[in-house]
């Protein structure tokens, strides 16, 4: 499963590259909980739309930790694996 990362934190973890898919970030592992649920998914894109260190998550990933109604989920705590 997959997910985007805020641009700000995706550009804030090194450049040099021309191809944002080469980015040092893209690739990484990360396990996300929120409300005692939680999925792995691999950083794969950097999302326009958000901010701080929030993640956009793919909806096989989504569905892990909450119904799709819900729509957008807050306090998602998140670290790397």
């Amino acid at each position: 499963m997959i997910a985007a990362i805020a641009h700000g934190f995706f550009d804030s973890f090194g450049g040099g590259y021309t191809n944002p898919n080469n980015a040092p970030i893209c690739n990484k592992r990360v396990r996300a909980t929120y409300q005692g649920k939680s999925v792995e998914v691999t950083l794969t894109d950097r999302c326009g739309g958000c901010v701080g260190e929030a993640l956009d998550f793919s909806p096989a990933a989504f569905n892990k930790l909450a119904d799709p109604s819900v729509g957008r989920i807050h306090n998602v705590e998140w670290q790397f694996i």
